[in-house]
């Protein structure tokens, strides 16, 4: 089995922003596509109902059990219930191998959510220049002569001769 980074569905959330809505809105567009069973981790950024809405894993109603041999079987007790009268498919079982000597990272393993890395590095730059008084300055007079770059049709006619052009400054809220 190969792993695949993809984008499954690009939706609109609706306020409120909670984590509860968060992971109900995942949960309905796996089962749109389904392939609840086939996700292991979700990347998202650092907020605080993004890390609240994959807190418990991806479904509240799993649970893991420990087997022998270090290896976790994680079943969906909803599912499991509902079945009893009937045979239990061996496919409703996802197995991982553990390294038991190392707890910690077997807690971090088990989480379904990952931090983006992308928007944990914006941030300490972010922090790191809002530290340091030369480089504000510094960028304070790339923004000007960005913001005079689509203003003025003088500078944006030099800059179109020498085939350059000056991106608008974005502010980004992470």
């Amino acid at each position: 089995m190969v792993s695949h980074a993809v984008l499954v569905e690009f939706v609109r959330l609706k306020s409120p922003h909670t984590g509860e809505n968060i992971r109900q809105l995942t949960e309905e567009v796996l089962d749109k596509y389904n392939i609840k069973d086939k996700v292991y981790k979700i990347v998202t950024d650092n907020a605080s109902s993004m890390i609240k809405a994959y807190k418990f894993g991806l479904f509240p109603d799993e649970e893991a059990n420990e087997c022998e041999d270090g290896i976790i079987a994680t079943q969906n007790t909803q599912n499991l219930s509902d079945d009893l009268d009937h045979d239990i498919e061996m496919n409703t079982f996802q197995a991982i191998n553990v390294d038991s000597d190392n707890d910690e990272d077997f807690e971090d393993q088990m989480g379904t959510r990952l931090s983006c890395f992308a928007h944990s590095l914006q941030l300490c730059v972010r922090d790191g220049l809002k530290n340091s008084t030369y480089t504000t300055r510094a960028l304070g007079k790339c923004q000007s002569l960005a913001k005079s770059s689509h203003k003025s049709s003088k500078v944006a006619d030099y800059l179109e001769e020498k085939n350059k052009h000056v991106n608008k400054m974005n502010v980004t809220r992470w």
